[in-house]
């Protein structure tokens, strides 16, 4: 559903919704969304996935599979620095993408389409993934668009946040990475990841929710 303000940035809200350029490429490639982890009915007009988590069902602490079967997630969850004096809470994106790798890591997960609202907090995450054992995101194959995304943000007057974006898959499915690139060509430059993710290498110490 959202993306969202990092470390390096502040932002009255952690609300922003993907516009359709972003999320058609990635349907092309799934042919549909089974969940959106962090949504709400009005940015799953556009995503349109089979099951949503809204923020009071908090998909931090939920499974993804459905029904008992992988899902294909459109993953764009909130995040923003808190303010214990204008009572604003810390919403991490790096919470989210460690709980998104444990339930890729635990068959729970097919693929992941995952959009990060602006570059640094894919170095948060990365951060976040080599504490916690789960696949960082340089393993996935990512897109860095040449122009910046035109997010929409309820009651914003812009829709184009000061950022670079980056868009990207999780998965281990060579075929899945090869449609990804074809795809999102038109948008941006497409990086290879750094390795390719493999639930069978995953660490033995790590612990599955």
């Amino acid at each position: 559903m959202t993306a969202f303000t990092e470390a390096t940035t502040s932002s009255a809200t952690a609300e922003w919704y993907s516009p359709a350029d972003i999320i058609e490429p990635a349907r092309a490639v799934f042919g549909g969304f089974d969940l959106d982890p962090a949504s709400c009915p009005e940015a799953n007009k556009l995503v349109r996935a089979a099951k949503i988590f809204t923020a009071s069902d908090n998909g931090k602490t939920q499974r993804y599979d459905i029904g008992g079967r992988p899902s294909l997630v459109w993953w764009n969850p909130p995040s923003q620095r808190g303010n214990k004096l204008k009572g604003i809470p810390e919403e991490s994106i790096g919470d989210w993408w460690v709980h998104l790798g444990r339930e890729w890591l635990a068959g729970r997960v097919r693929a992941a389409a995952c959009v990060f609202f602006n570059i640094s907090s894919v170095q948060v995450c990365l951060r976040a993934s080599r504490l916690a054992s789960t696949p960082a995101p340089q393993w996935c194959t990512r897109l860095e668009p040449m122009s910046r995304i035109k997010y929409h943000s309820p009651g914003s007057k812009g829709g184009q946040p000061p950022h670079a974006s980056a868009i990207l898959l999780l998965s281990d499915e060579p075929e899945l990475h090869l449609a990804w690139t074809l795809a999102y060509a038109h948008l941006g430059e497409i990086l290879p990841p750094s390795k390719m993710p493999t639930r069978d290498q995953r660490p033995k110490q790590l612990s599955l929710i």
